[in-house]
C-alpha cells in the first residue's frame, strides 16, 4: 500500500471508528467515493474484532483531536497549480476563506472543463463536521437548476480533506454587473426574479443558503444570474473581509445577515427572504437599508435587530444625481410599490415578511407587469391606478374611442339639428313658390297671360312672406339673381346681387368665402353688362377678400384670371400679364 493511500485509510478508518456502526456504511460511501480498492480495505479493517494499528504505521487516533476539534497539526498544505485532485488538474487559487479554498481546475477528457473545487482545510474541522459536509454535497447535488451553480462532484483528497467540485461561473457580482452595465430597474428587478426561484428550489429541498450576498450571486455575460455556494456557509467561513460568528456552527456576512442569524435564533427560509431584500436595496440605491453614523460592527447589528429599514425611494432621493441618471422610473407612482416589496421583506419578524420566496418574486413580476402588488394594502383607487397603468395602450385607445364618439356625437346632433332648419328653410320656400305660382294661374284663369318675369316679379313683392330668416333670404336673392342674369333682366339682377352680399357682410362683417363668391357674381354681372371698370373694382374686391382668407389657393388664381381678364379688355396688357404671371409662380 503506498504513502498516499495509507494516509487515506487512516483518516478515513478513524472517523468511521467515530460513528455508530448504522451511520457508517452512509458515510463510507460519501468518504470513499467510488474507490473500490479504499472501501475494501476499510471495510476489512472494520470487521476486524480488533485493529491492530500497528499495521498502518502508527496509532490513528493521535493524527486526530476529540470530536469536537479538528486536524490535529493545524491546516494541510492546499494543492499547487499542476497537482491532481481527482481527476482535476488544479489551475490557479481563485479566492480563500478562514477555513477553505476555492481553487480553479480542469478535467481533460474529449473536450476541456473548468470547474471550480472548494477545497476544506481547517484545523477545526471534526469528524462530525465532515459527516455533515458529505450530506451537504448529496443533497446539493439534487439541485437542478439553471440559476444554480450546480455540485458536480467530490470526495476526499489524498491527504483525507473533503472537496467539492462546483460548476465554474465566469461572471461578475450581480452588484458590479449592474453597476457596469447600468441596468435599468426593471433588468435588475429581473435578476432578481430569476434569483428568487433558484431560491424556491432549493428551498423545496429544504436548503437554506444562509449567507446570500452579491459576491455569492454572480452573473454571466449573457445576463444568466448563478448562485453559488448552497448550504456550505453553514461549513465554510466567508470571505476574509466579513464578519463571522460560529455561534451554532453559522458563519454569516453581518452586512446581509437577517435579524434571527444576529440573535441566535432558529433560522428558517425566511432569513433568505431578508437577504435578498438587503442585496436588492443595494442593487437598486447603492446605499444600505440603514443609517450608520459610525459604520462599526456593534452599530450594525443593532441596527438590523432594532432600527427600521428606510425606503429605496427615499435613499435614492438622497443621492440626487443617481436618482436622476440611473433611476428615473423612481421618480414615478410605482417606486411606492418596489417600496413596499423590498420593505416586507425586510420585516424584523420572520412571520411578518413572505411566506414564501415565491411570493416575494410574484410582487416582482406584478410590479414589472404594472399590477396590484400584494404588500401594498389592495384599496379600489390603488387597484384602479394599476388597472390603468397596466392597461395604459388599451385605455388611451378606448379614451381616443369616448372623444371620437363624442365628437360624432355632438356632429351628428348639429347636423340633425341643421336638418331640421334646411328642412323648414325648403318648406317655407316651396310654400312661398306654390303661393306665387298658384296666384299666376288665378291670373291666367282671368283671361290675363303671364309670363316668367312677371311670376318673379309678383314673388319679389311678395318676398316678406319668407319671415326673418336672414339665411333664407339671401338663398333667395341669390337664386332669383341668378334668374335674372339668365333672363337678361340685369338691373334687377344687381339689385339682388347687391342685396345679398349686403347680407352676407352683415352676418360677417370680416369676410368669409359666401361672401367672396356674392362679390364674383356681381363682378360677373358687371361685364355683361359692359361695365368693365366696375367690374376691374369690384374683381379686386373680391381678389383680396381671397388672399385675406388664405383657405383656398384655387379661388385666388381664379379671381386673378378674372381680374386679368377685365384688364385686357380695357387694353391694359401688361397688368394682365403680370397677374397671369403670379397664378403660374403660385402653382
Amino acid at each position: 500500500m503506498g504513502t498516499g493511500n495509507l494516509d487515506r485509510v487512516k483518516h478515513v478508518l478513524a472517523q468511521a471508528l467515530d460513528l455508530a456502526s448504522d451511520a457508517r456504511p452512509e458515510f463510507l460511501d460519501l468518504a470513499c467515493a467510488g474507490d473500490v480498492t479504499l472501501r475494501a480495505e476499510i471495510d476489512s479493517l472494520l470487521g476486524q474484532r480488533s485493529i491492530d494499528f500497528s499495521l498502518l504505521d502508527g496509532p490513528i487516533r493521535s493524527l486526530f483531536r476529540p470530536a469536537s476539534g479538528g486536524l490535529q497539526g493545524g491546516t494541510v498544505a492546499e494543492p499547487r497549480p499542476g497537482d491532481r485532485v481527482g481527476p482535476y488538474r488544479i489551475e490557479r487559487r481563485l479566492g480563500e476563506g478562514g477555513m477553505g479554498v476555492v481553487l480553479l481546475a480542469s478535467r481533460e477528457e474529449d473536450f476541456r472543463k473548468r470547474v471550480a473545487i472548494k477545497l476544506v482545510r481547517s484545523a477545526r474541522m471534526s469528524r462530525v463536521v465532515v459527516l455533515r459536509f458529505f450530506r451537504e454535497r448529496q443533497i446539493l447535488a439534487k439541485l437542478e437548476h439553471p440559476n444554480i451553480a450546480r455540485v458536480l462532484d467530490g470526495g476526499l483528497t489524498r491527504a483525507g480533506l473533503p472537496y467539492f467540485v462546483m460548476e465554474y461561473v465566469d461572471g461578475l457580482p450581480i452588484d458590479e454587473y449592474c453597476r457596469r452595465r447600468a441596468l435599468p430597474i426593471a433588468g435588475q428587478v429581473q435578476l432578481l426574479i430569476e434569483i428568487c426561484s433558484a431560491l424556491q428550489a432549493a428551498h423545496s429541498h429544504l436548503v437554506v443558503h444562509r449567507d446570500l450576498k452579491p459576491s455569492n450571486i454572480l452573473v454571466t455575460s449573457e445576463g444568466v444570474p448563478k448562485l453559488l455556494d448552497f448550504g456550505i456557509a453553514k461549513l465554510l467561513a466567508p470571505e476574509a473581509d466579513a464578519l463571522l460568528t460560529d455561534q451554532h456552527q453559522r458563519p454569516m456576512t453581518l452586512r446581509y445577515a437577517s435579524p434571527e442569524q444576529v440573535c441566535g435564533t432558529t433560522l428558517g427560509t425566511q432569513s433568505d427572504i431578508y437577504s435578498l431584500a438587503v442585496v436588492a436595496f443595494e442593487l437598486l440605491t447603492g446605499q444600505m437599508p440603514y443609517r450608520l453614523p459610525s459604520g462599526g460592527d456593534l452599530e450594525l447589528a443593532r441596527a438590523i435587530c432594532e432600527q427600521e429599514p428606510r425606503r429605496p425611494s427615499w435613499a435614492l432621493s438622497e443621492d440626487r444625481s443617481r436618482c436622476r441618471l440611473r433611476h428615473p422610473r423612481f421618480r414615478r407612482p410605482q417606486a411606492a410599490d418596489l417600496d413596499s416589496i423590498v420593505l416586507k421583506a425586510l420585516r424584523k419578524d420572520p412571520e411578518h415578511r413572505y411566506g414564501s420566496v415565491e411570493g416575494m418574486a410574484d410582487d416582482l413580476k406584478r410590479f414589472l407587469e404594472g399590477r396590484p402588488v400584494s404588500a401594498r394594502s389592495g384599496s379600489r383607487s390603488y387597484r384602479a391606478a394599476r388597472f390603468l397603468s397596466r392597461h395604459r395602450w388599451v385605455t388611451l385607445s378606448f379614451l381616443v374611442f369616448l372623444l371620437f364618439a363624442g365628437t360624432f356625437a355632438v356632429a351628428s346632433a348639429l347636423l340633425w339639428q341643421r336638418a331640421v332648419v334646411e328642412r323648414a328653410r325648403t318648406h317655407r320656400v316651396m310654400s312661398f313658390m306654390k303661393e306665387a305660382i298658384r296666384s299666376a294661374g288665378l291670373d291666367r284663369a282671368h283671361g290675363e297671360v303671364s309670363t316668367i318675369e312677371d311670376l318673379m316679379r309678383d314673388a319679389w313683392r311678395r318676398i316678406d312672406e319668407l319671415g326673418d330668416d336672414p339665411q333664407t333670404l339671401t338663398e333667395f336673392l341669390e337664386t332669383f339673381g341668378g334668374l335674372y342674369v339668365d333672363l337678361g333682366l340685369y338691373p334687377e339682377a344687381e339689385e339682388q346681387l347687391e342685396l345679398v352680399a349686403a347680407l352676407r357682410r352683415e352676418k360677417h362683417p370680416d369676410g368669409d368665402a359666401a361672401l367672396a363668391r356674392a362679390i364674383g357674381d356681381r363682378c360677373g354681372l358687371l361685364v355683361r353688362r359692359e361695365d368693365f371698370r366696375g367690374a376691374e373694382a369690384c374683381y379686386r374686391e373680391a381678389l383680396d377678400l381671397w388672399q385675406a382668407l388664405g383657405s383656398d389657393p384655387e379661388a385666388v388664381a381664379q379671381a386673378r384670371r378674372d381680374l386679368a381678364s377685365s384688364l385686357l379688355i380695357q387694353g391694359r396688357s401688361s397688368e394682365a400679364a403680370s397677374l397671369l404671371r403670379q397664378v403660374v409662380e403660385t402653382r
